[in-house]
């Protein structure tokens, strides 16, 4: 293989951007107000897995609108990228990326699904991690600017103070619904 190297300059490059947070922290908003920023003409295509929830922002910003139902299966979210770049999307925002994981059809249930036939772990794992590194790089070859929504897990621990006599339960912060899901 044969390297050609050439001096680096600034193009249009894409952004992959993934937004983490608890319900109702904005991720949604946030999402469109960075995508308006990045395409002040409107030419956002929205992904929506919240039963249509994204449409709550309808009025306040312009935006193509998909209502993804499940089963959450990666190729379906390819499939939706590839929509959006056929209908002139120069933002693609999936709200919420981690359906695809841990959402109904996802890869999650399709694992368990494979081991309900028989396949002992991790070769259930095989077939649905390959089909998430393939939508892993759907979204990194976009041509358009990306941005994802993942609700995170919440998690908590007890405590084995009690006050006033009930057991306390502090909060041990939020994860993704799975570790990379949103980000590699």
């Amino acid at each position: 293989m044969t390297f050609t190297f050439a001096p680096a300059r600034r193009e249009q490059v894409g952004l992959l951007i993934a937004l983490a947070g608890a319900s109702g922290s904005g991720k949604t908003f946030s999402a469109l107000r960075l995508a308006r920023g990045m395409s002040p003409e409107g030419k956002i295509a929205f992904i929506d897995t919240e039963a249509r929830r994204g449409l709550h922002y309808a009025d306040r910003f312009q935006f193509l609108h998909a209502d993804m139902r499940p089963p959450f299966r990666p190729e379906r979210f390819i499939e939706g990228i590839r929509a959006a770049e056929a209908a002139g999307a120069e933002v693609v925002i999936i709200d919420s990326a981690s359906h695809e994981y841990d959402g109904e059809g996802g890869i999650m249930d399709w694992a368990d699904e494979l081991a309900e036939k028989g396949v002992k772990s991790p070769g259930n794992w095989k077939e649905p991690k390959l089909a998430h590194k393939k939508m892993m790089n759907a979204l990194l070859q976009c041509a358009r600017r990306s941005s994802s929504a993942c609700a995170p897990t919440r998690r908590s621990r007890s405590c084995a103070a009690r006050t006033a006599g009930r057991l306390c339960a502090r909060s041990a912060g939020c994860r993704s619904a799975r570790s990379g899901s949103c980000t590699r």
